[in-house]
């Protein structure tokens, strides 16, 4: 007689066996078939979404048994919470990801160049508005007075000042364009090596406890836009002080009322309204970040895993799961949408209440002839520069929303990626290295080979 073939017990049966320790070989196909549909929906992304776990729960449910439904339903919940974001987080984190092009020896010089070139031209084209502001105020008195020779002088001027202010914007642009790529070539390229490494952080992230979701989003998109949003906020925080630096003068000698009305108002203006709407905005925007990345793996499973979802007839459920993931995200969007819309009412209207205050103040010594119908002019120019200036923060503040949740983000991927020790487990987790092995059968047909 020829003897029965010794027949490989497989690392499904060792995953899937049931909790008495018995795996039979008439649940070995079953078993088979559920580890795979597992492993497709384990794979779709570094972290497995709620989709995925319901998808392979419903795949699975009636080979596997309640007990190990159960535990594949612990190991694939995800861990996306909705985090409040606070100021001096978003600040510690954003400090800590610009620190990352400083310290490169290589990115150093060339960063240091482009700031210091930012800095000069950010400086030119405050003094380049300045002297317009002034010129604008000749015009306008030359108008008054009737006077030909003096109006075509100071239109000559004006032309020459902006011949000069349109190179210094383009440069300027080009500088802070610059600064940025070569920010995200260092920032990305330190998070890829962390990333994707002999530690198999890539691998090891995904059954780790820190709550890191989507960290191919937070690599690639998240750091593109974050570098972006920064330097142009910065640029914006620059450009605004050298103004307040350079026009505060000008206008002090023009109207000291009206400098510390403009002052105390654009104070008082900016601390509320980050009070009020700062903290929420970032709030919403980091999980919208999160949700959009979650609704578009959902997505990608379905393309990467169309044979399995069509063999398993998985089609009306993975329509229902993914509208679930778009619908929850339109949802945030509608609240992020009502917060904004208060915000950006009020600070119209703050705004353009605001555009009357110097003819309001000023308007009385025209008409007594104590002041020039230009010097309206100029200090209107002078009060809208230095109002725009002192309330640039509040102005750019759905930029500082994205980037006070891209920020966190990105410190919070990159604190995980350092901090794993040289066997690859993040620290504080429980993060075991694959392992294959062959374990006897439990069935009494045949031993396993050895």
């Amino acid at each position: 007689d020829t003897p029965a073939p010794r027949r490989r017990d497989t690392g499904a049966n060792k995953a899937m066996a049931s909790p008495t320790g018995a795996a039979c070989p008439e649940k070995s196909a079953d078993i088979e078939r559920g580890f795979v549909s597992m492993m497709s929906c384990s794979t779709m992304t570094s972290r497995p979404t709620s989709g995925a776990k319901k998808s392979f729960k419903a795949a699975t449910s009636s080979t596997l048994g309640s007990e190990a439904s159960t535990v594949l339903q612990a190991a694939t919940e995800p861990k996306v919470a909705e985090a409040g974001v606070k100021w001096n987080e978003t600040a510690r984190s954003t400090w800590r990801i610009i620190s990352l092009v400083f310290r490169n020896k290589r990115a150093r010089c060339k960063a240091g160049s482009i700031v210091v070139g930012l800095v000069l031209m950010l400086m030119l084209e405050t003094l380049v508005t300045a002297w317009m502001s002034s010129l604008f105020s000749a015009s306008t008195n030359a108008l008054v007075y009737m006077d030909s020779e003096a109006f075509y002088t100071v239109l000559l001027q004006i032309a020459f000042a902006c011949a000069i202010h349109l190179p210094l914007v383009c440069v300027i642009e080009a500088l802070a364009g610059a600064f940025a790529i070569e920010w995200r070539r260092v920032v990305t390229k330190r998070l890829l090596e962390l990333y994707i490494s002999a530690k198999q952080a890539y691998y090891r992230m995904k059954s780790s406890s820190a709550n890191i979701d989507n960290p191919d989003q937070r690599i690639g998109q998240d750091v593109a836009e974050f570098t972006v949003n920064v330097v142009k906020l910065l640029i914006t925080i620059v450009g605004s002080s050298m103004k307040v630096v350079i026009m505060s003068g000008i206008l002090i000698s023009i109207s000291f009322d009206l400098y510390i009305y403009m002052l105390l108002g654009s104070a008082v203006f900016t601390v509320v309204f980050l009070k009020l709407f700062g903290g929420q905005l970032m709030r919403l925007t980091r999980l919208v970040l999160s949700q959009e990345a979650t609704f578009r793996f959902a997505l990608i499973r379905v393309r990467e895993h169309a044979e399995s979802i069509a063999f398993f007839r998985g089609a009306p459920f993975e329509l229902v799961r993914c509208t679930e993931f778009v619908e929850k995200a339109l949802r945030t969007y509608y609240r992020r949408l009502s917060v904004w819309v208060v915000f950006s009412g009020g600070q119209k209207a703050v705004v353009t209440a605001a555009q009357f205050v110097p003819t309001l103040l000023l308007g009385p010594s025209v008409l007594r002839g104590e002041t020039t119908v230009g010097t309206i002019t100029q200090t209107n120019m002078l009060f809208g520069i230095l109002l725009a200036s002192l309330t640039s923060l509040v102005a750019d503040l759905q930029t500082i929303a994205s980037l006070g949740a891209q920020s966190v983000r990105i410190d919070q991927l990159r604190s995980v990626l350092e901090s794993m020790d040289d066997d690859g487990a993040a620290t504080g987790s429980a993060t075991a290295s694959i392992e294959l092995r062959e374990v006897p059968s439990a069935c009494g047909d045949g031993d396993a080979d050895g």
